[in-house]
């Protein structure tokens, strides 16, 4: 059954903090240019929609977001018979591993950037090849360790090895493929931010490098704490969505 123990922690951590958060900056500690009181970035938040755009930014990074998974799922049913009798011929874990130290994601960011600006469609190209070359990668890792008698009894059964792979060892690493892909999805939310905030003309990240620029903390905070209650909330959606489909993950292939 789908794990929900992650988010359940988190919440409480977070729930703790803010009650903490407020005791402290709002009650004791005398305001400070460090961290704002919840007092103002609650006067901060008209601000926020009007003057930030907080709606449109949000609303597009999420987009470009939100397109990872949905993509990574069609990734995954299109290539659900190529990419394990790849990764079964040919040995590649190690391979895609020194491409991606080669090739850091920091360095194909710079370029996308580079050479198309503050695109949209570049950042999106840029979370896909990221998220691509980290599900490849892992599911390169998992396929090798499929235990060989699987193969040597389906053969024997009569099914051919197009019908193994693709109805059989697919299905074998759908639940890994859907929690990488759940990862997958809470980093893209990392990758825009730093992509938007380096090309600085739109979305969440350009918001807050904006708020910075003007040396606003109440709305830089506020659009944080929102912004991760947003990442939260989607997130718990994805594991649903995952249960509703999945409604076992198992320890190991074996």
């Amino acid at each position: 059954m789908t794990d929900y123990s992650g988010y359940k922690s988190f919440a409480k951590i977070a729930a703790w903090f803010t009650f903490i958060y407020i005791i402290l900056f709002q009650f004791i500690l005398p305001p400070n240019q460090i961290l704002p009181s919840p007092a103002s970035m609650i006067d901060s938040l008209g601000t926020l929609f009007s003057e930030y755009y907080f709606i449109s930014a949000i609303g597009l990074t999420a987009l470009l977001v939100a397109l990872i998974p949905i993509l990574g799922f069609l990734c995954c049913y299109v290539t659900r018979y190529y990419s394990p009798k790849l990764f079964l011929t040919y040995d590649l874990s190690s391979t895609l591993l020194f491409s991606f130290r080669f090739f850091s994601y920091v360095f194909l960011m710079l370029f996308m950037i580079y050479w198309f600006g503050s695109s949209w469609i570049a950042e999106l190209v840029f979370l896909m090849l990221v998220a691509g070359l980290e599900q490849k990668i892992f599911l390169a890792s998992e396929v090798r360790k499929i235990n060989k008698d699987y193969f040597y009894t389906l053969k024997s059964l009569g099914l051919t090895e197009k019908e193994i792979i693709r109805d059989v060892v697919s299905k074998l690493l759908k639940p890994y493929v859907f929690e990488k892909i759940h990862m997958l999805f809470l980093l893209s939310w990392g990758w825009a931010l730093i992509y938007e905030m380096i090309s600085g003309s739109y979305g969440m990240g350009a918001l807050m490098l904006q708020a910075l620029k003007y040396n606003d903390l109440s709305i830089l905070t506020l659009s944080i704490v929102i912004m991760i209650v947003v990442i939260y909330v989607s997130g718990l959606l994805f594991k649903l969505i995952e249960y509703k489909i999945i409604s076992w993950i198992p320890d190991e292939i074996k």
